[in-house]
This record gives C-alpha cells, structure tokens and sequence, in this order.
C-alpha cells in the first residue's frame, strides 16, 4: 500500500514537471503579427466640374491607418479617413461636390499606417464649372455659295461638325479658354432647290444643335405678304413671285381666275353668292419647282344657329329656332333672288322676308304660313297696310323660287316699288311711300330672310341659293 502510494507520487511529479516544461515551450516559440499594409490607391484622381462620380480603393492593413489632407477642402468628402481597431481594412470613398465656379480645384491627401515607413500622396483634381455657350447662325446661304459666322464660348476642348459635305467650317476643334470663339461657316454652290443641314457643335460631355438653310440655285416663290380675305362684293389680288426662270400659274377653283402679268400673278374673284367663305389654291410652276398660295373669298351672309350647311353648299333653315339668314350687308335698295330645295312647311311652317329701320320699325315685312302678307309700321312713314294675300299648303310646297325687289320708282322718286315674284310670276307689286326713301343709311337693320317666330321642329326649308344684286340709288 505504501509502495502503491509512492508512485502515484512520483507520477504526479513527473507529469507536473512535463506540463511545465511544454508550457514554457509554447510562450517562448509563438511567432509575433507582422506589420504591413497594401493599398490598391492611385497617385491622382480627376472629377468632373460639372457631373463628379465617387471613387473608391482599397486598404488591406495590420495596423491602424490615416489619411489627412482634405479637411480645408470642403468640396471634398473622405469616407472612412481612418482605421478602427477591429476593422483594419476598408474600402474608401472620395465623393466630390460640383463646381460651381469657372476655376479648377485641387487637394493633396496623405495616407499612413502605423509603423508603416511608406506614406502614400495622393492628388485630387477637379475641373471647372463648364462653361459652353453656343450663339447659332444667323440668316439663310446664299444659293451662289456663300460665308456665315457662329460663335462657341467655353472653357472644354470643343468640336464642330456638319452633317452634310456641302457646308465646311474654318476651325472644326479647339481647346475653350473662355473666351468667344468665332468659327466660319461656308456653304457651297447650290445647283438644286432650297436645302438645309445639322449644324453640331460638341464641348466635353454637352452637345448644342441647329439647323441651317440655304437658298436654292434654282428659285421659284411666292413673295410673302399678309393677305386679306376677299371681298365677296369680288376684286383683284396681286401677288408678287421671285424666280430665275420661266413659269406658269392655275387656279384651283373655277371662280378664281389667275393670270401672269409680269413678275406677278393677277388674281380675280367674282362677286360671291356662297353661304360660306371660298377658298382657292394659286400654284406657279417652273423647272420642277412649285409654289402655292390660299386665298379666301368671304360670304355675304351671316348664318344664325339652326342654320346648317350641306354638302352641295345649300343651307338647311331649321324649325324650332329662329333660325335666319341675314344679308351683312345694310341695303337701301336691292334685288334678292332665292331658290329653294326640299321643304317641309307641315302645318306650322313660315319664311319671312324682313328689312327694319333703326331695329325697331318693320317693313315689307312678307310671311308664308298658308298666306302672304305685306306691313308697313306708319309711324316709319309707310303706306304698307296688312295687305294680305292667301295661299293654300299645296301653294307653298310648289313655291321653287322667289324674288324680292325694292327700288324707287321711275316715274314717281317718292314712291317705293316692292315687286315679289314667286315662280317666275309677279305676285305682290306695291307702290306706296316708304321711310326707306328718307332714314339715314346708319339706321337700317340687316336683311334677312328665315324664321321670325318659332315654328314646329320638325319644319324646315333649305335654299339652294340666295343671288344678292344691290340696286344703285
């Protein structure tokens, strides 16, 4: 039992004396962390005045790392500018501002590590705000060939280019300093018709366009002017035509004849029966060339609502609404033939034929409902006195035309004639004193013709035509 007790002793002791010796081994053969760092950084770094993108390195490090440098920049953003012990490598970000002057920046970062000998320098630069100004070209080539300037102002290497051969430039590049720069542009000979091209002008990352014309060596125009609409009482136009060689001219329209005469082209419009303004296309032609012109006649006559126009030009007059067709111009004497075309009176339907002085007094005043009549207002100075003269349905729906006149008589200047036939026939002819002879021209109310109370809806007449004829005084 002791024997047993001594070498579990010895054992103890010598197992104590083995882990003592191991452990001294291990402390005194553990190798020391080396210092180093490796940086994938460039030694400058360009931004952009106007558009800068961030840039970004690399550290790997065993050692706390710095980079100073940037803090009297403010336009310039280190992120992270240094180390943290438990995170010695990183990647950087340099975040620059734009430039918002016309001055190029710089600063000069440093980065060290810790017990590091090598110190990294790295140089920041950042153009100016850009500056690119482009002032295009003014006035149109001459067909012969010839020279226009245009001006670039900035402060980037600049290009000029044209998409055409035709036109070429005196300086096609440059470095912008600031100042205005003046470039030539030359166009040449043109043989053909009016032709343009794309004038591109190019500074760093911005671009400017314009388009350029020059005449042809061939020309055929008409000048510009500013025309007025025709008078539908009819009249001449005259329009002058530029050109370098022979040529013709034709009208669209059969109411508008046109002749050369000269440089010139000779428009004439009858007088216009039209319930619409007419227009026409003029067209001059020469040597494969063309050129036009619209010209527009007025209308005589001024169409209330419920009036509508079809497509063969007649005028639907409705029912239902007072629906009128009015003479613009105010007449003292006049003769108005009118045609009609499909009509449906029913049982309520009427045409009046109505002329008025200052708004208010009425006369010759004719209504077709199943009768005829004539009224004069005495107060006017008229005779006209509820004349009246029957007609039957059958009578109106064969009425296919009427005519009105009014003029002074022969024989008797102080007596009116109203003479209003109906299908060719004379139906009503008066004589008698009418204040027409005496109110001054500004107190007459327009002429017109149509409905002057409501009458059914479904009633309708449509004139095919109304042939105006002022009577001279």
């Amino acid at each position: 039992m002791k024997t047993t007790s001594f070498i579990k002793g010895i054992a103890i002791a010598a197992a104590a004396v083995f882990f003592g010796s191991c452990q001294q081994l291990y402390i005194e053969t553990q190798p020391e962390i080396e210092t180093k760092m490796s940086t994938d950084v460039r030694e400058s770094y360009t931004f952009s005045g106007t558009n800068p993108q961030p840039a970004t390195f690399s550290i790997g490090s065993t050692t706390p790392w710095e980079i100073t440098g940037y803090e009297s920049a403010e336009w310039l953003t280190v992120k992270p500018a240094s180390s943290a012990l438990s995170s010695l490598s990183a990647d950087v970000t340099l975040t620059v501002v734009p430039n918002e002057t016309y001055e190029a920046r710089t600063a000069t970062l440093t980065l060290k590590g810790e017990g590091i000998d090598k110190v990294w320098t790295i140089q920041i630069n950042q153009g100016m705000k850009s500056k690119f100004f482009v002032q295009p070209i003014s006035g149109e080539f001459e067909g012969a060939g010839s020279s226009l300037p245009f001006t670039i102002e900035t402060n980037l290497a600049w290009e000029v280019r044209s998409a055409d051969a035709w036109l070429t430039f005196d300086k096609t590049s440059g470095t912008g300093t600031g100042a205005i720069e003046t470039i030539t542009a030359t166009a040449a000979e043109n043989e053909g018709t009016e032709r343009t091209t794309t004038v591109t002008v190019t500074a760093g990352a911005e671009t400017e366009t314009f388009t350029v014309l020059q005449k042809g060596g061939k020309t055929l125009e008409f000048v510009p002017v500013e025309l007025e609409m025709i008078s539908y009482a009819g009249g001449e136009v005259l329009l002058d035509v530029n050109a370098s060689m022979d040529w013709t001219v034709t009208s669209s329209a059969e109411w508008l004849t046109v002749e050369k005469v000269g440089a010139q082209v000779k428009a004439t419009a009858p007088a216009s029966n039209a319930f619409a303004a007419r227009t026409a296309v003029v067209t001059i032609a020469g040597d494969g060339l063309t050129a036009e012109v619209e010209l527009t006649q007025d209308t005589p006559f001024e169409l209330t609502d419920g009036c509508e126009i079809l497509e063969d030009g007649s005028v639907k007059v409705n029912g239902g609404v007072k629906a009128k067709i009015y003479f613009k111009e105010k007449l003292r004497y006049h003769k108005a033939y009118i045609e009609f075309g499909e009509c449906n009176w029913g049982s309520n339907g009427e045409m009046w034929y109505h002329q008025s002085i200052n708004e208010c007094n009425i006369y010759n005043q004719h209504r077709s409902k199943n009768r005829m009549r004539t009224d004069g207002d005495t107060s006017a100075g008229s005779t006209y006195l509820n004349t009246t003269y029957e007609q039957t349905a059958d009578d109106l729906a064969a009425m296919k035309n009427c005519e009105y006149a009014i003029y002074p008589d022969a024989e008797d200047p102080t007596q009116l004639h109203f003479v209003w036939s109906i299908n060719g026939e004379v139906f009503v002819d008066h004589q008698a004193l009418n204040a027409i002879h005496y109110a001054p021209a500004d107190m007459f109310g327009k002429v017109y013709f149509g409905n002057y109370n409501t009458t059914d809806a479904d009633t309708y007449f449509v004139v095919k035509s109304c042939v105006l004829t002022p009577i001279a005084e």
